[in-house]
């Protein structure tokens, strides 16, 4: 474009008219001009530069601006209803000067024009720029298309936005308070340090919406459509009216801090690191959210579903969250301390390292749980479901388990001291090296747990079903086990000297080389147990039940086995020196080679019992039973026999002990 070309700039409304009704602008710019209340509705100014130019009141409906710049333009009051503005560009601080010393910028520093423009524009006696603004103030936009428009510092305050247009439009500071945007499309648009205070947006739809720096707590969007959630990171949203639907949203990092967002849907929004302290978030949906390291303290979410929702490292102390669904979420390492969360549904959740300490979690649903080195201590767990959990290395001391239900969990290493897991559920529960120091298990079950490396010390297990269960090597000292279920259990060396095993159910047990000594079994069950070279001196075995059982080798020295039943019992070699046996029943027991000096058996029974090469001497069997017994070579010096009764009881046999005494010839 040559000097010449700049006498093709449009003077004044009349020239511009004239040039409109010739064909396009050339050049296609608009500068200074005095267009106040003209008329170009349906006018094609498609990619024309408006630079200076003030159209308040101007009449643009229709108007054909794809891709035109307005550049401190003001449009207060326009009509641009149903206008074209795709593309477009609005902004400020760049209206055209004649003053050199007015100016901020050069001419030459705008590139964006080209040099032709640039030439035509010094022709005309153009210098540089002052900084302006554009302004839609009170505009009508009515039904306009804006779509991929750029508006940087524009005024639309009061302006009527309703039904426009703003698919993937860009304002950045731009004043938008009063403005009507009701029914417009919102989509991919970003607002940039935006005002909007009192601005309508009823049934707007907004779609991807991302916000940056705006004040939103005097905007009202609960009547607005979302149809791909809210982008406002790092917002403060306190007291905005927010949309019930923000499913698929960005709010990281916004303050909703005591907002009431109770029955929203938020499922898929993002809120890491968002602050929702003291927030309702009651009856929420919130499924597949993200609010990693988001901050909830004393946040209220009963029956909230947050399933598969991700909270890893979020602060929920003493949040409410009774009946909310958190099955398959990520809580790991989150503090919930002093939470609520009775009757939560947390199966499969993970929670590995997070803190639960004094949380409630009565009735809670965690099976199949991960809570590897959680901080469960004092919690409360009454009634809960932990089947299959993953409590390895927890730290639960003083936590409450009554009536729980851990089936199957395992807690290797778990701190369990002083815990109360009285009737809880413990079958098949891995305890290897935990520590269950006076933790109470009165009436619990445990049948086929493993406690190998356990410790017991002071635990009660008063009551509790320990079947099938291995207690192998244990230091059970201290041990509360009276009326203990222990059938078919191994104590293979285990350590129970001088605890209370009164009525404990000991059937088909194996308590090979246990320690026993000076322990209390009166009452119990052994009956078929194996206690092959177990401790028993001084224990008592009043009235207990020990048919068939293996007691070879046993000790029972001063043991006292008043009323016991020994029937069938197998005592091969086994002590018992001065034990007091007084009406027990040992018939057909076999006592080969026992130690029964002075044992006391006035009114025993031992009918058919094997008593060969037994030594009885001293032994007090005033009135027992000895029908049948065999006591061949037994050693009966200064046993007292008054009133016993011996029919068809076998003496040595001078044969048979021949027979044990030949050993063969040794050779020359």
């Amino acid at each position: 474009m040559t000097r010449a070309a700049a006498a093709g700039l449009a003077r004044d409304r009349d020239d511009l008219l004239g040039r409109l009704d010739a064909g396009p602008l050339d050049p296609p710019m608009l500068v200074g001009l005095d267009l106040r209340g003209v008329d170009l509705s349906g006018r094609d100014l498609s990619g024309v530069l408006f630079n200076g130019v003030d159209l308040s009141e101007a009449r643009l409906a229709g108007a054909k601006l794809d891709g035109a710049v307005f550049l401190a333009v003001t449009l207060r009051g326009a009509d641009l209803s149903g206008a074209r503005l795709a593309g477009a560009a609005l902004a400020r601080h760049t209206q055209l000067t004649r003053d050199a010393a007015a100016a901020v910028a050069p001419l030459e520093a705008d590139r964006d024009l080209g040099p032709e423009a640039v030439e035509a524009l010094r022709a005309a006696g153009y210098a540089g720029y002052e900084a302006r603004a554009t302004s839609l103030e009170g505009a009508s936009l009515r039904g306009a298309d804006l779509s991929r428009a750029r508006l940087e510092g524009v005024d639309l305050r009061g302006a009527d936005l309703s039904g426009a247009a703003l698919a993937g439009a860009g304002l950045a500071e731009c004043a938008l308070d009063g403005a009507r945007l009701d029914g417009a499309a919102l989509v991919e648009v970003e607002l940039d340090r935006c005002t909007l205070a009192g601005a309508s947006l009823v049934d707007a739809e907004i779609a991807a919406v991302t916000l940056i720096g705006v004040e939103l707590a005097a905007l009202d969007l609960s009547r607005a459509r979302l149809v791909r959630g809210l982008r406002a990171p790092n917002q403060d949203l306190r007291g905005a009216a927010l949309p019930r639907d923000l499913a698929g949203g960005d709010l990281t990092g916004a303050n909703l801090a005591g907002a009431d967002l109770s029955g929203f849907d938020l499922r898929g929004c993002k809120l890491d690191a968002a602050d929702l302290d003291g927030a309702s978030l009651a009856s929420a949906a919130l499924d597949g959210a993200s609010l990693r390291g988001a901050s909830l303290r004393g946040a209220r979410l009963p029956g909230a579903a947050l399933r598969g929702a991700d909270l890893e490292g979020a602060a929920l102390e003493r949040a409410s969250l009774g009946g909310a669904r958190l099955d398959g979420a990520v809580l790991e390492g989150a503090d919930l301390a002093g939470a609520d969360l009775s009757r939560c549904d947390l199966s499969r959740a993970r929670l590995g390292g997070a803190r639960l300490r004094g949380a409630l979690l009565a009735d809670a649903a965690l099976r199949g749980a991960g809570l590897a080195g959680a901080d469960l201590a004092e919690a409360s767990l009454q009634g809960a479901s932990l089947e299959a959990a993953d409590l390895r290395g927890a730290s639960l001391p003083g936590a409450r388990l009554p009536g729980a239900d851990l089936t199957g969990a395992d807690l290797s290493r778990a701190g369990l001291a002083g815990a109360d897991l009285s009737g809880a559920r413990l079958a098949g529960v891995r305890f290897r090296g935990a520590d269950l120091t006076r933790a109470v298990l009165r009436g619990a079950t445990l049948d086929r747990a493993q406690l190998a490396g356990a410790t017991l010390a002071g635990a009660d297990l008063s009551r509790a079903s320990l079947e099938r269960t291995s207690l192998r090597g244990l230091d059970l000292g201290g041990v509360r086990l009276a009326g203990a279920r222990l059938a078919r259990s191994s104590l293979v060396e285990a350590k129970l000297a001088a605890m209370d095993l009164s009525g404990a159910e000991l059937r088909d047990c194996d308590l090979s080389r246990a320690e026993l000594r000076g322990a209390k079994l009166d009452g119990a069950d052994l009956t078929q147990a194996s206690l092959a070279g177990a401790d028993l001196a001084g224990a008592s075995l009043g009235s207990a039940r020990l048919g068939v059982a293996n007691l070879t080798g046993a000790c029972l020295e001063g043991a006292r086995l008043a009323g016991a039943d020994l029937s069938r019992a197998c005592l091969d070699g086994a002590v018992l020196a001065r034990a007091e046996l007084h009406g027990a029943r040992l018939d057909e027991a076999v006592l080969r080679k026992a130690d029964l000096r002075g044992a006391r058996l006035r009114d025993a029974s031992l009918v058919h019992a094997d008593l060969s090469h037994a030594d009885l001497s001293g032994a007090d069997l005033s009135g027992a039973d000895c029908r049948g017994a065999d006591l061949h070579r037994a050693v009966t010096a200064r046993a007292r026999w008054d009133g016993a009764r011996r029919e068809g009881a076998r003496e040595t046999d001078p044969e048979r002990a021949r027979a044990e005494d030949w050993r063969p010839p040794t050779s020359l």
